[in-house]
């Protein structure tokens, strides 16, 4: 069975602050934890070396450019993400990575980015939308929120 939307934590990669502010706001007004939100995809893959979540959010173009090594690192985690970009992708373009993966088109509804991050979830199977599976003392740790606008 996989995680349940009410009990994942998801982690925001987002380059604009009112859009974090409004994503954060709402995924916690439907159950999500919020992990970390950062700018930066060298402050997220920093995070990811010590910290887990169980799905992302994931813009294409964070303050340090393409966010597709983030997403490398996500998939080498195990860590299901949907993209949410104004950006479309393009093959010849983008970087293969985001070719796995939804993408949801800014600006959005909110009901939208909750629907993709559950299917996200549901996609995942159990071992990816469970962090115990991976770090089975990730839940007894107090970890503090890591925000980052680097």
């Amino acid at each position: 069975m996989t995680k349940k939307l009410e009990l994942a934590s998801v982690l925001i990669l987002e380059n604009e602050e009112l859009i974090v502010l409004d994503v954060e706001n709402y995924l916690q007004l439907t159950g999500y934890d919020i992990a970390g939100s950062f700018s930066s995809g060298a402050a997220a893959i920093e995070w990811l070396k010590a910290h887990r979540a169980d799905v992302a959010l994931l813009d294409i173009m964070l303050r340090d450019g393409e966010s597709a090594k983030v997403a490398r690192a996500l998939e080498q985690c195990g860590i299901p993400f949907v993209v949410h970009s104004t950006h479309t992708y393009e093959a010849d373009v983008h970087d293969p990575v985001f070719s796995r993966t939804r993408w949801i088109s800014k600006p959005s509804c909110p009901d939208e980015v909750i629907a993709a991050l559950r299917y996200a979830l549901y996609q995942s199977g159990p071992e990816a939308a469970d962090t115990a599976d991976h770090n089975p003392d990730q839940r007894e740790q107090d970890v503090p929120r890591a925000s980052q606008q680097a």
